[in-house]
This record gives C-alpha cells, structure tokens and sequence, in this order.
C-alpha cells in the first residue's frame, strides 16, 4: 500500500511524441559517426545514394567527429572496474559526448543548440559541431519535406495514442522504483526518425538523455511502440541508478562462483530491458524480431515472469533480484553459458597487423556489446582481451605463451585461449593473413558449448 501510494504522489512520467528536422539532422550524424546506436549501413545507404554523398559532406562530418574526439579526450579516465560497466554514464567521455547529442535533440535550429551547449564544450567544440549540424541539416531539408517529414508525421498519432495509454506512466515508475533511480526529469520526448527505405524489416531504438529515438519504417507497427519504448526507457532508468548500487552489482557479479559471470553482467542491461518489451508485448514474436542476437532474447523470456513480480512487489534489481536473474540465465543458456561467443558479448579488442576484413567479420559474427580500450586494460584486470594478429606480427605476443609459434608453423590459422587473472581471458585469433583470420572468427562463432584453455581451433 506505502508504494502504491508514493506512486501517486510522484509526478507522472510523461512522453511528447516530436517530428522535427533539426533531431533528425542530429540523429544522422550520431549515426554516421557511429556515436549513436542506429541503423548505419542503411543511413550510409541513404545519404551516399539518396542524397549522393558529396566531400563537402565528409568533411563536415570529419569535423564533426574531431569536435567530440577532442571533447571526450579530456575527459578523465573512468574509476577502475573489474568488468566493463553495462551503462554509457559511467564512461566520462561518453557521458560528455551524449550531452551534446542530447543538447542537439533539444534544439531547434543551431543557435538553439550553441545555448543549450554553450557550457558543455569549448567556444572551438561547439563552433564546429554547430556548423556541421546546420550543415547537414540544410542537406536534409529537400527530403525532410518532400518525403521524411510527411511519412513520419503519419505515424506521429498512432505513437502517441500508444504512450498515453493507462497505466503506461505507472509502469514506467514501476521501473524506475526496481532500478533505484535518481530521476531529476520525468518529462521524456520520443523522436520519430523516418527512413528512406520504409519497406526495409530492420529498424531500431535508442535513448539518449531524455529522448527516445525510434526510426519508423512500414515494418516496425507505431501502434505497437509502447513495448519498444519502454525497452528504451528501462536503459535509462538503468544509467540513473546511483554509481555505488552499479559498482556493488559488480562487485556482485565478480565474486560470484560462476566462472562466466562476466558475459551474464554484460548483457544485464539489455536482458532486462527485453524482459519488460516481451511482457507488454500483445502478442509473441520470433526471439529475432524481439532482439537480433543469439541470446539477449533467450534471457529475457527467460526472466521475464520473474521481472513482472518483481515489478509488481519487489525486490529490486540491486536489492535482491541478482539470485533471480543469474540463475534463470544460467538455465536457459546452459553450456552455451561458456561458449566464446557468449564470452566475448564484453571484450577489448586489438588488431596487430592488416586485419580490416577481419575486424568486419568481428562485427558481424560476435555478439560483442561493450567494448573499450586495449590501452585502458589494466584499469578492467578481468575484461576478456580479444587479438587479432597476423603470422608476421608474432613476436609482439609469442613470449606470453609457448604454443604460438608452433601452431603458426602447421596452421593457416587457428584461436588460442588463455587465463586473465579470475574471470577474465585471453582470446587469439590468429592467421597467416587477413582472410585466414575471417575463417577463424566464422569458426570461433559457430562454436556454441564450453571450451577448455589452449588451443580452441586450427584451420587448414
């Protein structure tokens, strides 16, 4: 009864559904840059094809990215962890970065956004990602009106009907209530992002600050958003949660007994936040359509029932669901739980030699979600390290194991698998060239049950 009645007397959350230009024209370049989550091979489609990509654009977008590199390189380095956290605040250079792209999606025009930004980069920062913003949203504009902003005020209604639906603000404080969070804002606007190609099956969500950003295509149903939405809105309702409960659940998730407990953490994040899109969800859909990736939907079935409890009456996600959470992972994924693929959903990758198809293979074929720098690994001593090496670039890592050489000798290629202090491991992905290493990360993907240090494969 307490909770039902702090629920009333909490201010509602409340959602804005927006079609506008200028949010668009931030969302592409986030996406082009790949500093958003999106769709980037269609975007890139549509503004090389469509929109005949021109230099003038690339070297505004280059622009663009060097304004941010340099903002989130002076960042300071993110406190030490054993595992890569699962959420985008705890990275100083991501959280500087995401408030820019969130003063973007606030703004109007771009001297909107130098007010909004005003405090939160350099006068050189905020002149520069101001030009390439008014820049590419005057290249925008022609489509934006003849085509982008018809199609999406078409679906403007359908969304909104879905968001202001009973009960939707209730259970979004519900979610917040099982996350711990500190929320200042419960205002949330949704950007409906139209694409090019509206018959396309693949489409996505993110969030950024107070904005959830869907693109619309034919196939994703705006009467149907609301799951979608709430996925988006669980992530951050996640990152709100104080830095000591995410530290603690670490921790928790370190000193487990399970020895894959780091892929479990990884995909934390994303397993809840399915397990709250299934379970408003009018009707089941295929694990592919719900998530593409091999087990991110797999797990939130799986804690789905147990997640609507806890919902409803508790616990909460730092406060008593770990136990809840970890096993019914740990059964439904079985021996895939130490499969590489499923440990390599958190790495830090390094590539040494010429290796660009090979790291286009990673992408595609590993289930990778959080990634950092190779150079910060002693700041995560029990992350999973991933190389990829060529035969010629041996000796920069054959005095760490014996076996290097010699599989070099009788091989095109093979993965060697090693320790790394408790949790962690060492994955070498190795090949007499680039092609041969393709072959050994298809090999290693395919691989779906527990492997045993040393060497996982060899190819001929």
């Amino acid at each position: 009864m307490l909770f039902l009645a702090l629920l009333v007397a909490a201010a509602p959350f409340q959602f804005h559904i927006d079609v506008a230009e200028f949010p668009n024209a931030v969302y592409h370049l986030g996406c082009l840059s790949g500093r958003s989550p999106c769709t980037k091979r269609e975007i890139e489609k549509f503004w090389h094809g469509d929109l005949h990509w021109k230099n003038a654009d690339q070297r505004q977008l280059d622009a663009w990215t060097a304004a941010l590199d340099s903002l989130a390189g002076r960042q300071p380095k993110p406190p030490e962890s054993p595992f890569l956290p699962n959420y985008a605040n705890f990275y100083p250079g991501l959280r500087a970065v995401n408030r820019i792209i969130a003063a973007g999606l606030d703004s109007r025009s771009p001297a909107e956004f130098r007010k909004h930004a005003a405090t939160l980069a350099s006068a050189n920062e905020i002149a520069q990602i101001s030009a390439a913003l008014a820049y590419f949203q005057q290249r925008l504009r022609p489509w934006w009106r003849s085509k982008g902003q018809p199609y999406a005020a078409a679906h403007q209604r359908s969304v909104q009907t879905a968001m202001d639906a009973p009960g939707v603000s209730v259970t979004a404080d519900r979610i917040a209530r099982f996350m711990e969070s500190e929320i200042t804002n419960r205002e949330y606007r949704i950007d409906l992002i139209p694409r090019s190609d509206p018959k396309s099956d693949g489409a996505t969500a993110t969030v950024v600050g107070n904005h959830l950003l869907i693109e619309v295509t034919d196939a994703g149903e705006t009467a149907d958003a609301l799951p979608f939405m709430m996925h988006e809105l669980t992530h951050a309702l996640y990152d709100l949660a104080p830095l000591r409960l995410h530290q603690q659940l670490i921790r928790d998730f370190g000193s487990a007994s399970e020895p894959n407990s780091q892929p479990l953490y990884s995909i934390l994040n994303e397993g809840i936040a399915t397990a709250v899109q299934i379970n408003l969800m009018r009707q089941a859909m295929p694990d592919q359509d719900v998530y593409r990736d091999p087990f991110i939907p797999r797990i939130g079935r799986a804690v789905s029932g147990s997640l609507a409890r806890a919902l409803d009456n508790g616990p909460t996600l730092f406060h008593g669901f770990f136990d809840t959470y970890f096993r019914a992972s740990a059964a439904e994924l079985k021996e895939e739980l130490a499969s590489p693929l499923f440990n390599l959903s958190s790495a830090m990758p390094l590539s040494i030699g010429k290796l660009d198809e090979a790291e286009k293979a990673c992408h595609s074929y590993l289930a990778t979600h959080w990634t950092g720098d190779f150079a910060d690994r002693n700041r995560f001593p029990e992350v999973n390290l991933l190389v990829l090496i060529t035969y010629d670039m041996l000796d920069a890592i054959s005095d760490n194991w014996s076996e290097i050489i010699p599989l070099s000798q009788v091989h095109r290629g093979f993965a060697f698998v090693a320790p790394r202090n408790t949790k962690g491991r060492w994955y070498v992905l190795a090949g007499k060239d680039d092609g041969a290493v393709v072959d050994v990360v298809k090999r290693l993907a395919a691989i779906r049950t527990g492997a045993s240090d040393g060497v996982l494969l060899t190819i001929d």
